[in-house]
């Protein structure tokens, strides 16, 4: 028999892979109960040593590329813990992920967007059975939106009886803030422990509410946070360039008829234009789709960059607008200088084929351009809880 052409090879290969791929997309996904104990499905627990045990130190650019390194550590003795649920990051091929953290996806969003937090708060982050992003392209189907829902409300359900009375913080992005708004939904709004709930960060997907109010939508009585210090409440937006508005997507469309999306300035709750304080990730904006992102290039020219995080001061500025339906964004204009050593480029949009997605917006860099003004949020929000009579 005479050899295979190469392309004969390359068809019997494009064969198996795709069988491959339908194999696994097809494969059954255990519905068996998730163990959340101290030693058991967690990214991040604060019993044991993880990926939010992690260096935070940052470096200063300054506009005229001064670098500073800022020590940030975490406070193991803090009086608050925030519980965490991670956005879309695994490329498991099946239609939902598993529960081990993988480097390519959960690890390294626990160091970008929960590690950070662990200056203020104790950091509970459960893996869970999330909608992967092959499911979400077609390439694994009829994902179980419900056993990515139960994962979380069980691990909410452990974190209460782990962390007992403390006051917490939720913090959510994309996917993940999708199923806190129904855990808040179904687990705390109106109930006791809404008392001990700090905020809710849920950064990336629409929360909802009637025009003009800031409570009365997605939450009965939960409402938007509007002054430093405000407790019980929400801080929420889906960011985009100022020279990009949103056009649809779905980050700034509510699911109930009737509502607009909120916007809650991470860094002027009351309202109003104010300067960002970021943190990124020195090496990449966004770990998971990294393949489909614009690459900023270096921070800045003439130096290296030797901490894990950065931090750009003046050169975000962000303000809440409504597009024309009403619908709130966060609107980030980037203070771009050609004269100054600093980067011109932010990052952050999903770009594919040299053109970025416009519903997409920042969504990938949602928390990493705020995370400075979250934490202060946060810090403010814990002294006024300890300020009260009785605490």
């Amino acid at each position: 028999m005479p050899p295979a052409s190469p392309r004969s090879r390359r068809f019997r290969l494009s064969l198996v892979l795709g069988a491959a791929l339908l194999l696994a997309a097809c494969a059954p996904v255990s519905t068996a109960p998730a163990d959340y104990s101290p030693g058991g499905a967690w990214l991040c627990h604060p019993a044991r040593a993880d990926d939010c045990d992690t260096d935070l130190t940052a470096t200063r650019i300054a506009p005229d590329g001064t670098l500073t390194r800022e020590a940030w550590r975490a406070d193991p003795a803090a009086p608050v813990d925030c519980f965490y649920v991670y956005p879309t990051a695994s490329w498991d091929l099946t239609r939902n992920a598993d529960l081990i953290p993988d480097e390519r996806s959960e690890r390294p969003l626990a160091r970008q967007q929960a590690a950070p937090f662990g200056r203020v708060c104790r950091v509970f982050a459960p893996m869970y059975r999330q909608v992967p992003v092959a499911a979400l392209v077609g390439l694994a189907r009829q994902p179980d939106r419900a056993l990515a829902y139960a994962d979380v409300r069980a691990a909410w359900r452990a974190f209460r009886q782990q962390a007992g009375e403390r006051p917490f913080v939720l913090i959510g992005h994309s996917q993940g803030a999708a199923h806190l708004m129904r855990l808040i939904r179904e687990e705390i709004d109106g109930q006791e422990v809404q008392g001990r709930m700090l905020s809710a960060l849920l950064l990336g997907m629409p929360v909802g509410v009637p025009a003009g109010q800031d409570v009365g939508g997605t939450f009965r009585s939960v409402p938007l946070c509007r002054a430093d210090g405000q407790t019980g409440c929400v801080i929420t937006y889906a960011s985009f360039r100022a020279d990009a508005p949103p056009v649809g997507g779905p980050f700034t469309r509510p699911d109930t008829p009737g509502l607009v999306s909120a916007c809650v300035n991470p860094a002027a709750l009351a309202g109003g234009p104010a300067d960002l304080t970021p943190y990124f990730r020195t090496t990449r904006t966004f770990p998971v789709l990294g393949p489909v992102q614009r690459d900023p290039g270096p921070w800045v020219q003439g130096a290296a960059v030797h901490t894990p995080y950065v931090t750009l001061p003046g050169f975000l500025r962000a303000e809440c607008v409504q597009d024309r339906a009403g619908a709130g964004y966060l609107s980030v204009t980037v203070r771009a200088d050609p004269a100054d050593p600093r980067t011109d480029t932010l990052g952050g949009e999903v770009n594919i084929a040299g053109v970025d997605l416009p519903g997409w917006g920042l969504h990938l860099i949602d928390v990493d351009l705020a995370l400075g003004d979250l934490i202060r949020a946060v810090e403010a929000q814990t002294r006024a809880y300890f300020a009260r009579p009785g605490r």
